[in-house]
């Protein structure tokens, strides 16, 4: 390609390729962008929303409380990832106060949003809890002489938006909907259903890690978790067990102040079982919470759904908080974990940024005092696989804007890679991807570091930074945090590819290469999409 110059090593994992960045962010939604329907007061009760069709709020006796409108995100159905239900219902008031006592079951093929043009509360007390509840259902058990009566074997519904689970079969259980969805198992004595994935990876029916399940980010679009697959029969059984449904998506939204003092749910749901039979659980949902100021003493759940005695539990979901500053709320207890004890599934990812969220496409961009270092530590399991390999991929895009630089990147003090800057710019970025085998990095907590070294005022600009757990890997939320800067240097939040003050730098000899240290598994030649166009690179 034009400006890139990849070369070819001994031992290579990922070789450059260089394409333009387009902004893909989609935003999140403005309560005055919509019609307002009015002042919203409910009292003490239960209500449903059905986001489903033409979006309605009802009281308990099915009575209209209000009628919402549809929105598509800008994202076509289908499309990968992102087209999974990209049409959202949406109920926009002036005003919004729920009192404390009021129970409102979300359900339907659309996440949810509810937006105030002023304030939004949720009131809550220990003797009278509010809760929204957008969590999916729990999947049936098999039908057989060693279960339950009542038995279907169907797959859980899922939440607002949220994928079905896999209906349970004969010879293989269905797979769970949404781009997570857990792989329905196949019939047998002792059968199982893979969890879903949405923020944290689903966990494996006979356990370890769902690879590549993960999906989504909620600073672009509002999406819903995936279903867990479905089982086929065992010996006992002549249908398998239906996989738990996925949380679904609801976003809260108001101009002013947002207070949240009950609960908003968005669990995955639990799998069925039956005699050997086990499904997979549906993954954790989204929840988009925006304000400029965001308050209050309740909790936010989007916690994976775990079966009761086996592995194949549902990762974790994704919450984003975004208000003026950036600040997480002091008191607002957000969980986007997984319900098992079982070693499989990983967390979910919990992030917050600024209101608005930045517009134009943005890196963090690092500069030498020599060194200086970008980290972030993440809590998700990447050993938990007994095969010996557990590969998993560290990807992101760096362009220098110097000649002079060195680039290393670092997992748990091990050394991944070296990059070295070019001889000469190509003033684009190039992706980078390697392939670590997780077997290698043992427990939850991991580092990682990028550290640029070389004369003062080298610079490199890093972007779309993408490994399991990582959290703001893109900086779109506005804000460097969770990631954290040190050393001699500086690292700031630039537009991606914008040029530097020149420097006084000594330009030095180019060269790319990848350092192995402590036996890491850098496996494999991939393919490579270019962003601005449809041609493929094998590289």
């Amino acid at each position: 390609m034009p400006g890139c110059s990849p070369r070819s090593w001994p031992i290579v994992l990922v070789l450059a390729v260089c394409w333009p960045q387009t902004p893909t962010h989609a935003g999140i939604l403005s309560p005055t962008d919509f019609s307002s329907l009015g002042t919203l007061n409910l009292t003490a009760g239960t209500y449903t929303i059905d986001t489903s069709g033409v979006p309605v709020l009802l009281d308990s006796l099915s009575n209209v409380v209000a009628t919402g409108v549809t929105f598509n995100q800008g994202v076509p159905v289908g499309t990968p990832f992102f087209g999974f239900n990209p049409e959202v219902a949406v109920f926009t008031f002036d005003a919004i106060d729920i009192a404390a006592g009021v129970t409102i079951t979300a359900s339907g093929d659309r996440p949810l949003a509810l937006l105030s043009q002023s304030n939004f509360t949720i009131n809550s007390t220990t003797t009278n809890p509010t809760k929204i509840d957008g969590s999916g259902q729990v999947g049936g058990n098999a039908i057989g002489n060693l279960s339950p009566p009542g038995s279907t074997g169907l797959g859980g519904p899922g939440g607002p938006g949220g994928g079905k689970g896999g209906d349970g079969g004969t010879s293989k259980g269905e797979n769970g909907a949404g781009p997570g969805g857990g792989f329905g198992g196949f019939g047998g004595l002792g059968t199982r259903g893979n969890g879903a994935g949405f923020g944290g990876f689903g966990g494996g029916g006979f356990g370890g890690t769902v690879i590549d399940s993960s999906y989504g980010d909620l600073k672009e679009v509002l999406q819903a978790g995936s279903g867990g697959g479905g089982t086929g029969t065992d010996l006992f059984a002549t249908k398998g067990a239906g996989g738990g449904g996925a949380g679904g998506a609801i976003e809260l939204g108001a101009v002013g102040t947002l207070t949240i003092d009950g609960e908003i749910n968005v669990n995955g749901g639990n799998p069925g079982g039956g005699g050997t039979t086990l499904a997979g659980g549906g993954s954790g949902g989204g929840v988009r919470i925006h304000a400029q100021t965001v308050t209050g003493t309740g909790d936010v759940f989007a916690r994976g759904g775990g079966p009761n005695g086996g592995p194949g539990a549902g990762g974790g979901g994704r919450i984003l908080v975004l208000n003026s500053d950036g600040s997480q709320p002091t008191n607002l207890t957000l969980d986007a974990s997984t319900t098992t004890p079982f070693v499989g599934p990983t967390p979910g990812i919990i992030e917050f940024g600024l209101l608005p969220l930045p517009t134009q496409n943005l890196a963090a961009q690092l500069t030498t005092g020599s060194p200086e270092t970008l980290s972030q530590t993440f809590n998700t399991t990447l050993d938990s696989n007994s095969a010996p390999f557990n590969l998993f991929d560290l990807t992101f895009d760096f362009q220098f804007l110097t000649t002079t630089g060195q680039l290393d990147v670092f997992l748990d003090s091990v050394l991944l890679a070296t990059l070295m800057a070019p001889a000469t710019l190509t003033g684009s970025f190039s992706t980078q991807t390697i392939q670590v085998d997780g077997s290698l990095f043992p427990g939850n907590s991991h580092v990682l570091d990028f550290i640029l070294d070389g004369p003062t005022g080298s610079i490199v600009q890093i972007d779309n930074v993408m490994f399991p757990g990582l959290a703001n890997g893109t900086f779109q939320a506005g804000i460097l945090g969770p990631w954290t800067s040190s050393g001699l240097g500086s690292t700031q939040l630039v537009v991606a590819g914008s040029n530097p003050p020149p420097s006084n730098v000594v330009p030095e000899p180019s060269s790319l290469m990848l350092a192995l240290t402590g036996g890491i598994s850098l496996l494999g030649l991939r393919r490579r999409r270019h962003r601005a166009g449809d041609d493929s690179t094998a590289i």
